[in-house]
Parts: C-alpha cells; sequence; structure tokens
C-alpha cells in the first residue's frame, strides 16, 4: 500500500467520509449477524463445545445440565470427518496453467513461459500454504476469501476469514456482481503508522481464530477453535471497495483507520477482463444459490 496522510484530506470530507463508512459497516455487520453465530456454532462444535445453541436473542449460549448430578462427555466425530475431507482436498490441489491461444509454434512457447511465470510466482508467495489455511476456514464456515494484491514490489496472495468481508448483498453469490465489498480487520497501531504515515488511538479488539482442536477448550474462550482472542493496541481499519460506476467508471477504493481517512482513491488493480475490479476470490464448500456466503458440511452434522 502506498503511504498516504490523510492530513492531505479536507477535514469536514475526512470526518463525514469516515462517519458514513462506520455507519455503513455497523449496518452491514448488524445485516450479517446471525449467519456469524452459525459459524461461531460451527467452530464450537468442531473444538469439541458441543453443550451450546443459537438462543433466541441470536446469541450463541451453552446450554447447562438439567440436573446436578448429570456427567455429560462429548465423542467427537466431527473433527475427524473434517479432517479426512480437508486431508482429501489437500492431495486434489489444482495446478496453475495456461493453455495456448493457438497451436502455432509461437503461442505454445509464450504459454509455456507464462505457466512457468505463474508456478514460480505461487512458489514464492506460498501459495500452497495459503490454499491449506484457507481450506480450513471454508470447511469450518463455509466460506473463505484469497485476496490478491501487489506491496513491496511482488504479487501476494492471502486468505482471509468470512469474518472480515461485508458484501453489500448478502442474497447476490457472485463477487464480481456486488456493488460494494468491506474488508474490515483488526491492526497494530505501529503497523497503521508504518503503513499510512498517521497515529491512530489503539484499543482492545476480540477476534476469532482457528486454533489447533482442543476437546478442552473454553466455552467462547480458550484455547481451540471458536476461540476469541483479544488483540491489545489495534484499530479497526476498513477497506470499502466500489465497483465501477458512472460517477467512479475507475470504481473507488476508499480506507479508514481508526478515525482517519487515510486512503481515498480508484480501485488499485486492473484484475477484471481488462477493468478495475475487486482483489478477492471466493471460495466454498457448499454452494447455496442466491447467497454469498456458502455452506458448511458441519452445518449438517449438528444435528446428528
Amino acid at each position: 500500500k502506498v503511504k498516504k496522510k490523510s492530513s492531505s484530506f479536507d477535514e469536514k470530507f475526512e470526518e463525514r467520509t469516515v462517519r458514513w463508512l462506520r455507519e455503513e459497516f455497523a449496518r452491514r455487520q448488524e445485516e450479517r449477524r446471525l449467519i456469524e453465530r452459525g459459524w461461531e456454532l460451527n467452530m464450537n462444535f468442531l473444538s469439541g463445545n458441543q453443550y451450546c445453541g443459537i438462543n433466541p436473542a441470536g446469541e450463541i449460549e451453552e446450554e447447562q445440565p438439567r440436573y446436578f448430578w448429570q456427567y455429560r462427555r462429548v465423542f467427537n466425530h466431527i473433527a475427524p470427518a473434517i479432517d479426512t475431507r480437508i486431508a482429501k482436498l489437500a492431495r486434489v490441489r489444482p495446478a496453475l496453467t495456461v493453455r495456448p491461444a493457438s497451436g502455432q509454434e509461437r503461442d505454445l512457447r509464450a504459454a509455456k513461459l507464462a505457466s512457468d511465470v505463474l508456478a514460480s510466482v505461487s512458489e514464492a508467495c506460498s501459495l500452497g500454504e495459503t490454499i491449506s489455511r484457507a481450506t480450513v476456514w471454508s470447511e469450518t464456515c463455509g466460506t473463505v476469501f484469497y485476496k490478491v494484491y501487489w506491496a513491496e514490489g511482488g504479487v501476494h496472495v492471502a486468505e482471509v476469514a468470512p469474518f472480515e468481508i461485508y458484501p453489500e448483498d448478502l442474497s447476490c453469490a457472485s463477487v464480481g456482481e456486488q456493488g460494494s465489498i468491506m474488508h474490515a480487520k483488526a491492526v497494530p497501531v505501529a503497523e497503521i503508522e508504518r503503513l499510512y504515515g498517521v497515529r491512530v488511538k489503539g484499543q482492545d479488539v476480540y477476534e476469532f481464530s482457528l486454533a489447533p482442536y482442543s476437546a478442552a477448550a473454553n466455552f467462547m474462550g480458550g484455547a481451540g477453535a471458536g476461540a476469541r482472542y483479544v488483540k491489545h493496541g489495534c484499530a479497526l481499519v476498513i477497506e470499502y471497495y466500489e465497483k465501477p460506476t458512472a460517477d467512479h467508471p475507475e470504481g473507488r477504493l476508499l480506507i479508514a483507520a481508526g478515525d482517519r481517512l487515510v486512503h481515498n482513491g480508484c480501485l488499485p488493480y486492473e484484475n477484471g477482463e481488462g477493468e478495475r475490479g475487486y482483489p478477492f476470490v471466493r471460495q466454498c464448500a457448499l454452494e447455496f444459490s442466491g447467497a454469498f456466503f456458502g455452506g458448511s458440511v458441519i452445518d449438517r452434522m449438528i444435528p446428528v
């Protein structure tokens, strides 16, 4: 990312834009709340916290034993099934190749060269490891995203948990057809200053993690899948990506870090058939018609 101090923005414009971004983020967060609770439930069942459910208020709640003498044990059949699926998916991972446009020698050489470049880039950015981590997210929550971006002179591919992505329309399954997409995450204030050259106030932020499975994990707070970890000294960074429109022919990218606007410009990459588009790729374990977020096998295993 290019460092850009928010002092270059008009103060009223900055304040108005940051306020709008936070209000829009809060709206999307509330709109997606029940979907998130389903992800949290999956993460808890995967880690062995299987005496829990979603209460009428839409929150995760631990179910208490009916009698004081009742002894509850969990025989976790979900984690081995997910481990098996992940292992099988790791063995059938596709390789990136380029097909020649024709049978001419020139096109054949160009396709081979492009395939070698792709293989080199994939190795340089550890694409295999990224796909492995992303697959754990998609198998658990049903959806994961890859973010493809240019940083420090090279291409980078990072897995993005579904908790960080907020689409404009939950009923639109295609990333490219979304009017806008928000990527929100907690970033240390020192990293924000390094990237954008501004100082913002830090705070404690809860963040979900897929740590190694642990049947002895504490409910919604200990080690293990489904745990909420506290990140200290961080600020919320909201990246707002908007597709090209009549008002913004090259799209728009707004970035707010804490209470500061650190970037206002067009979409940075021409990655959609010669047009500027979103730097995100969606991966679903189970595709749902008319839904942006997919489903997980755990959704079907919980009732059993």
